[in-house]
């Protein structure tokens, strides 16, 4: 699971165009969190699950398709099995189809409509965006349009990303939320909401390869019973922040997009951006290289974060206060 560290701020939830069910618009605040980048694929459902419940698994490519055909209750056991899997602790407490969450424990969970809001809309990076990274549904979103025309589910991650580096927030898949449906929101400032305490149809966000335009707008909500699956339906997952991620960006920006542009311009701030490593086995060194590289032997690392760059020289001036490069 590639995870992408969303910074907390406040946001104005909901649309002023939008359905009824969109209003009344109201300032959210939300806490950090780490973010699936893509849509859970199909292989990965296949490891921790041991099954593959999606329509469109044939074709070579069919693995790195988002899942589909997963009911709500199946994807909070997949976050409990995921967690375990990685030795975090479980998020839910499943017990048939009552369900509780205690967001205090570091696994993994599916985002509330507050957090994949929040991400969807570019978070504390946001350009103010109708679709996830874009005014134009077409660079972002597979989805049922007459130029882009979709018929399936494609590989995650083969449109352009938001502006926290999200894939598919809009189109591909519909992607389920923890919350119960509400037919309106609550008025007046909110911090963290999590939704009703009960009901009987959760929500799901985003828009699918199969929608209209209107359907892949950020504020978009549709909902349905929580047993409910299509092949059209699918999820992401989020988790608590690891330390390491807490210091992701030392002024709290992290954004692909946002780096590119300041790098280019010669503007870029000091952000340690970091890439979450899953641990594994692999064979370290060399059969053909030095002889310092052999023998070649099996190695297991535990999961970890590492810099997506190497340091650079302002990041290295603004906290050592000095320079010592010689191309400066």
């Amino acid at each position: 699971m590639e995870m992408v560290f969303v910074q907390g701020g406040t946001f104005s939830m909901g649309s002023y165009s939008g359905s009824l069910d969109e209003k009344p618009v109201h300032q959210v605040t939300v806490s950090s969190f780490m973010m699936g980048k893509y849509e859970v694929t199909q292989e990965q459902y296949q490891k921790v699950m041991g099954t593959n419940p999606s329509n469109f698994k044939s074709g070579s490519y069919a693995p790195k398709r988002p899942v589909e055909q997963v009911s709500w209750y199946k994807a909070v056991e997949f976050c409990n099995k995921l967690s375990e899997f990685e030795g975090l602790q479980k998020v839910y407490t499943i017990n048939g189809t009552d369900v509780r969450a205690d967001s205090s424990r570091n696994g993994y969970r599916l985002p509330t409509e507050a957090e994949w809001e929040y991400a969807a809309k570019g978070g504390s990076q946001s350009r103010g965006y109708t679709y996830s990274g874009s005014n134009n549904p077409e660079e972002v979103a597979w989805y049922d349009h007459s130029s882009v025309s979709s018929t399936t589910t494609n590989v995650v991650g083969t449109k352009a990303p938001n502006e926290l580096g999200l894939y598919d927030m809009a189109g591909n898949v519909w992607e389920w939320c923890w919350d119960w449906y509400k037919d309106s929101y609550e008025a007046g400032a909110q911090t963290d909401p999590i939704g009703s305490s009960s009901g009987d149809s959760r929500v799901y966000r985003g828009g699918s390869w199969d929608s209209i335009d209107s359907n892949l707008q950020s504020a978009n909500r549709i909902r349905n019973s929580p047993g409910y699956s299509s092949y059209a339906l699918g999820f992401r997952v989020v988790r608590r922040p690891s330390p390491q991620a807490g210091v992701a960006s030392i002024e709290g920006k992290a954004s692909d997009q946002k780096n590119a542009d300041q790098i280019a311009s010669g503007t870029s701030e000091s952000s340690i951006e970091l890439v979450f490593v899953q641990g594994g086995t692999f064979s370290m060194g060399s059969d053909s290289g030095y002889s310092d590289e052999k023998p070649v032997h099996q190695v297991t690392v535990s999961s970890f974060m590492m810099g997506k760059y190497e340091i650079t020289q302002e990041q290295f001036q603004r906290v050592m206060g000095t320079n010592p490069s010689s191309f400066r």
